[in-house]
């Protein structure tokens, strides 16, 4: 698999986008997560919420820093920023993992809503 970081050109900015882009969803969903989900009165695990803003404050708290070292890897050691990259590929399949996991939760609690309506 080949990791496609533009060091020049108009392509840069694709790069930029990949750093501002985490930093800007990590404080949106922090803030979700605190005023929504940890401040309510339900358990956390029951949440459908909490396991969608746990997911994605957890993939863009640790890409930001990955993406930021991104481009001083590739120009020092393409191998290593490829091997950097792979932490990527890890982190979406945590991040869908835990997305699963409150659909799941979301379709059991639409389940009990509908039995409790019939």
């Amino acid at each position: 698999m080949d990791c496609y970081i533009y060091t020049t050109g108009d392509q840069l900015f694709s790069n930029m986008v990949r750093y501002f882009q985490p930093r800007f969803f990590l404080f949106l969903y922090l803030w979700i997560l605190f005023t929504d989900v940890i401040f309510g009165l339900k358990k956390l695990q029951s949440q459908p919420l909490f396991w969608m803003c746990f997911s994605l404050v957890i993939f863009y708290a640790i890409s930001l820093p990955v993406f930021a070292t991104l481009n001083y890897m590739v120009e020092k050691d393409y191998r290593a920023a490829h091997n950097l990259y792979n932490i990527i590929l890890v982190l979406n399949v945590a991040r869908y993992f835990f997305a699963g996991i409150s659909f799941y939760l979301l379709g059991i609690s639409k389940v009990k809503l509908a039995e409790v309506k019939a």
